[in-house]
């Protein structure tokens, strides 16, 4: 145990950690696995009721990565633990001089940014960089939550004054600071939290209790022994008995507060009746300040309704974030340098995919200074019309003199920035509703190559046995064809969620495995709408360009893809066999209105396609039956060209519409054919079997 003197929360012991952190360390250590690594730290999706987010902790983060050690007393500790009876000394030493000598990429504080975008770019030798996981997490997330939470509310204010009012309510001591700080970079003018404004310089606000007025006697004698101590920096509460009737007996002394606060009540009636008062003796600088449970829709409700409230605290909602008090932050390796050469490294599992090598975010603005996207690209990239947004703030273990400020000139500094950027945000990111779409971000061409040649890598596929590569068994006489699986129309929670489609997914995702396999060619088709494409007009906003609704489903992905878009005077790779998948957008229900879908059809054979025969069928799956799978079956078989469809792999959202299409599809010459027969067509096995 910790000796007595000994705080019980070090600020920068190494046991600051997950065991297992340790256990990593140990097995790195111990088998001379001698690595540079790095690991990046970011967000998978945007949390409920958020647009954006707000980068914040990395002060606290540099400064535990430059003071972290590691005590006699905790080494000994470790020792004892029967998990780490056969460790070998060798190990406890290098905790004994444990120091982390890494260098450090970070988003500033104050950054707005979207999921996917690294907040922290952490490359160290491979141990110290594992060892690190934990305490950079927990120090970027809770802040992280909580200036994304104060975003929204100082946005419902309309730019009346927000003081963070929740350390009573935050989860710790420590939290309660922090949740301070994070709140004042999110826009809050300041804190009820003394230490707070004492450590980082933030305006520092307090009123009085209730139990203040409950002690005395009489209210009024409250008020004016208040006002004999703090003559200029009163406010008065005045909800504990009767709102009117206290306003009424502060005006009686004659003696003018610098403020009152409603804490209860019908803030909306009574601040309007208390401004209208207190405007009515000339006491037009009195400011009204409302409390008491306040989030950003209650505040926005108040407004709406003609409430006078000048300013607000807020408690319970900003210091915990009560809404939605964790944002899925995570740290993944992507590269390992070797001393001869460098890895890439991803992680290709179903919704946890993460994409490899080291990243930097490039932001771009309208001619306006509007944000308009931003692209995650490798390191090394180069975007001439974007700012690069990730800066290096820590070498060799020690913090850049940029990073190096004094903490209250940092969290100053990190509040102007987010305050300047959130005015480039377009409007509908200001809402406290989901803006549709959501801000478009996208992966560089390079980055996806990279991210799809390591997966045909684990996937037990060569560079070169691909599709239409030499010496692959890619079936000549078949071409898989996918409509619109994607996450908009197939997942519940999409913005057009067809009623079954889930179903039909195991099938897919049957079908997509023999072209991961490189026995068959896969054609898609995906919808890419913008906001003003006249199908919207008919149907609710799905699909949006550049939004997470209108990636593919996993199941519907092959390793290598080629994205051909909706556009005339497109040049298409002299090689297409290099891809097992091309993936046609559109715009409309027909993927015959995209121009390069007729050219695609004439790359079939010796042009760019030399491994498929030109009279293959088409075996076609999807979604919707009767809507943009019929139009692609019949735009097929106006073509001439020989078409099947997979009788469990589509979905209707009309069963008897769906019934009439294929009746119709299979007398102009379709064939209705099940998943089996489908995989039948291009595996050997399965046509002895069968």
């Amino acid at each position: 145990m910790p000796s007595s003197h000994n705080s019980w929360l070090p600020r920068y012991s190494g046991l600051l950690t997950d065991l297992y952190e340790l256990t990593m360390a140990a097995g790195y250590v111990q088998n001379r696995f001698v690595a540079r690594a790095t690991f990046e730290l970011f967000v998978r999706h945007l949390p409920p009721h958020r647009n954006y987010l707000v980068a914040a902790g990395l002060e606290q983060a540099l400064d535990f990565l430059e003071h972290v050690r590691f005590s006699e007393e905790e080494i000994s500790y470790l020792r004892a633990l029967p998990l780490f009876g056969h460790v070998q000394s060798e190990f406890f030493d290098y905790l004994r001089k444990f120091r982390f000598t890494g260098d450090v990429w970070a988003l500033p504080e104050g950054t707005i940014f979207f999921p996917g975008e690294p907040i922290l770019r952490v490359t160290a030798p491979i141990a110290e960089a594992q060892l690190m996981e934990t305490s950079l997490l927990s120090a970027i997330h809770l802040q992280t939550v909580i200036a994304s939470k104060a975003a929204r509310i100082t946005t419902a204010a309309a730019g009346r004054p927000v003081i963070e009012f929740g350390s009573r309510r935050a989860h710790g001591i420590e939290a309660g600071v922090l949740a301070a700080r994070a709140a004042f970079i999110g826009g809050c003018e300041g804190t009820s939290n003394a230490y707070a404004g004492y450590v980082f310089g933030m305006p520092v606000y307090g009123t009085q209790a209730h139990s203040w007025i409950m002690a005395h006697d009489d209210e009024t004698v409250a008020f004016g022994n208040f006002l004999n101590v703090f003559p200029e920096q009163s406010t008065l509460l005045v909800d504990t008995y009767d709102v009117r009737a206290a306003i009424e007996k502060i005006i009686a002394m004659g003696r003018k507060p610098r403020g009152i606060r409603l804490d209860s009540g019908n803030v909306v009636s009574d601040s309007i009746w208390t401004r209208q008062r207190l405007d009515g003796i000339g006491w037009n600088d009195v400011q009204i300040f409302a409390s008491g449970d306040l989030t950003e829709e209650r505040i926005a409700a108040l407004l709406a309704a003609g409430g006078r409230a000048g300013s607000f605290g807020v408690g319970t909602a900003l210091s915990t974030s009560a809404d939605s008090p964790t944002v899925g932050v995570i740290y993944k390796l992507v590269e390992v340098e070797f001393e001869d050469h460098v890895r890439s490294t991803a992680k290709f599992s179903p919704e946890k995919k993460t994409y490899p090598g080291r990243k930097q975010v490039f932001r771009f603005r309208g001619d306006d200074g509007i944000l308009s996207e931003d692209v995650i690209a490798l390191e090394d990239e180069i975007f001439p019309d974007a700012e690069p947004l990730l800066v290096q703030v820590m070498h060799e273990g020690h913090r850049l003199e940029a990073a190096a400020q004094a903490p209250a000139v940092v969290a100053r500094s990190a509040q102007s920035r987010f305050l300047a950027a959130r005015q480039h945000l377009p409007p509908r990111f200001l809402g406290l509703g989901p803006a549709d779409p959501p801000f478009p971000v996208h992966y560089s061409s390079q980055l996806e190559k990279l991210s799809d040649q390591l997966r045909l890598k684990f996937a037990g596929l060569s560079s070169t046995k691909h599709a239409g590569a030499a010496g692959s068994a890619v079936s000549p006489q078949t071409v898989f064809w996918e409509v619109d699986v994607q996450r908009d129309f197939m997942s519940p929670d999409g913005k057009l969620y067809i009623p079954g489609a889930e179903a039909i997914i195991p099938n897919v995702q049957r079908l997509i495995e023999v072209v991961r396999r490189g026995q068959v060619f896969l054609i898609s088709e995906v919808d890419a709408h913008l906001m003003d494409d006249p199908e919207l007009s008919e149907w609710p906003p799905h699909c949006l360009k550049g939004t997470p609704g209108a990636e593919l489903i996993p199941e519907g992905c092959a390793a290598t893809r080629l994205v051909v878009p909706n556009q005339k005077g497109y040049v298409f790779p002299k090689d297409l066999s290099q891809y097992q998948q091309i993936v046609l957008e559109k715009n409309t229900l027909n993927v015959f209105d995209n121009p390069n879908t007729d050219i695609l059809l004439g790359q079939i054979g010796p042009q760019g396609l030399p491994m498929l025969d030109r009279d293959a069928e088409f075996v076609v799956f999807g979604v919707v039956t009767e809507y943009c799978v019929r139009c692609t079956v019949e735009g097929l078989l106006d073509r001439g060209r020989r078409v099947a469809v997979v009788i469990d792999a589509i979905q209707p959202l009309d069963p008897g519409k769906g019934q009439r299409v294929l009746v119709d599809a299979q007398a102009r010459g379709a064939r209705i054919v099940t998943t089996a027969e489908a995989l039948a067509l291009v595996t050997p096995a399965l046509v002895k079997s069968a």
